[in-house]
């Protein structure tokens, strides 16, 4: 009973080596994207805007960062993506204001201005994931 040569102990799957395929297989997949999209979207539905205080802060600051990715995914350099995300804050804000209270929940200047700096975190997020895949991936 001798051991084949080649054959390897399979190593556990915390190995730094399968965090890395993972983490840029992850990244890379459109599938992944659109389910995490979904995701974001779903919890955006609760409605715990009013019961919890930082709701709206997670909200924002995820479904920008998901919105970033999908422009990394076309191709969009981060200058390009901050700015889509800033012209979709501003037209979701514009939106937001001119709906009736029960349809969206607007807030008032302090709120939209709070809203677009969530919006830009969900960037920075976004981009540092971008650079820590593509350091993974090299």
């Amino acid at each position: 009973m001798g051991t084949r040569s080649g054959s390897a102990v399979s190593a556990p799957a915390t190995q730094s080596g399968d965090l890395r395929f993972w983490t840029v297989a992850a990244a890379r997949s459109p599938r992944v994207l659109a389910f995490v999209t979904l995701i974001v979207v779903s919890l955006g539905l609760l409605p715990l805007y009013e019961s919890i205080w930082w709701w709206d802060i997670a909200m924002h600051s995820s479904c920008s960062a998901v919105l970033v990715a999908w422009s990394f995914r076309f191709r969009y350099s981060p200058s390009p993506a901050l700015v889509l995300l800033l012209g979709v804050s501003v037209g979701w804000e514009v939106v937001e204001a001119s709906t009736p209270h029960f349809v969206l929940m607007a807030g008032d200047r302090v709120d939209t201005a709070g809203d677009i700096v969530s919006n830009t975190s969900g960037w920075v997020a976004a981009t540092l994931l971008r650079r820590w895949v593509r350091y993974l991936d090299a």
